[in-house]
């Protein structure tokens, strides 16, 4: 899924692949899998995956709730 070798951040290709996820399968208002779900599916650090979710969030994209 992800490419290792790439020149392209990791943080950023789970970005691209969160935001294909997001359109085609969540509508607004649905949570996303948990910090440590995405962590396993993608094979990443949590740094990575609170990168990616960053990213979105600043772009208002998603809404992070602790605890939620």
């Amino acid at each position: 899924m992800l490419d290792h070798t790439s020149p392209y951040p990791l943080y950023r290709q789970v970005v691209d692949d969160l935001l294909n996820t997001i359109s085609n399968q969540h509508q607004p208002g649905d949570r996303l899998p948990s910090e440590p779900e995405l962590m396993d599916h993608y094979g990443v650090s949590r740094i990575t995956i609170r990168r990616s979710l960053q990213y979105l969030t600043e772009r208002g994209l998603v809404v992070r709730q602790q605890g939620k």
